[in-house]
């Protein structure tokens, strides 16, 4: 991804969406083309920042099955000090390694 200095002209533009927003009626094309752009940038840029701030490290828990005759198997676990900031919510996906399976 790269960021760079808009034009003049986008600077024309934005300031005029500031404003009473009059481009649309006057040259709807190129206002939607405009828009694009800026709505694509401004998504763009959100997903790089929640990227940036996502947790993606690994944490060791240890899971004890009860029962290793139940299929599908279902593993629910907590992670303690996991905050909302770094990407962790509820029922998050997450991918499991199992270390040395005897019976998988």
């Amino acid at each position: 991804m790269t960021v760079s200095r808009g034009t003049p002209e986008d600077a024309v533009w934005l300031n005029d969406r500031l404003g009473s927003f009059e481009n649309i009626a006057r040259d709807n094309r190129n206002a939607l083309v405009m828009m694009g752009r800026v709505f694509n940038a401004a998504a763009s840029a959100s997903a790089a920042y929640e990227l940036r701030e996502d947790d993606l490290t690994v944490h060791r828990v240890t899971l004890h099955i009860l029962y290793l005759h139940c299929h599908p198997l279902r593993a629910n676990f907590r992670l303690s000090n996991m905050t909302s900031t770094a990407g962790w919510s509820q029922y998050r996906l997450v991918g499991l390694w199992i270390n040395n399976p005897e019976f998988f």
